[in-house]
Formats: structure tokens, sequence, C-alpha cells
């Protein structure tokens, strides 16, 4: 995994968890809403970077099955 291909999925993932804690400022008196509202919004981002790598492996494992099968056929 490049990091090179994902580096706009991961700055929209740190630009998530500092808009929520902007958005939860005011709940700071409450350290768990926080915590919790942090650790949220890291895991939303970790399962949208999860679901681009996954995404990605998917295409080249499609575009590697595509090139096989059209070999297979010249022959």
């Amino acid at each position: 995994m490049e990091l090179r291909e994902y580096w706009i999925d991961i700055l929209l993932t740190i630009v998530m968890v500092i808009s929520t804690l902007v958005l939860i400022l005011r709940f700071w008196q409450d350290v768990t809403i926080a915590v919790a509202a942090a650790l949220m919004t890291l895991s939303i981002g970790g399962l949208f970077l999860s679901l681009q790598v996954k995404m990605r492996h998917l295409e080249r494992s499609i575009v590697i099955r595509e090139r096989i099968l059209r070999t297979n056929l010249e022959d």
C-alpha cells in the first residue's frame, strides 16, 4: 500500500476528526462525550480508508483476471 495513493483520504479523515472536535468543543466538560465522538469519527474515517483499499485491491484483481482471460483466448 502506497500512501501517495491514499493521501486525499487520509487528509479528509484528519479534517473530519478536527471538525468533530470543534463541533463538540462545548462538551469538553463531559470528557466521555468528547472522547466517544472523536473515536467514532476516527472509526468512520478508518472504515472509509479500509473500503478504499479493498476497492483498489478488487480493481487490480479484476484487471489481472481480464489479462489472463485475454491471453488464454489468444492461445
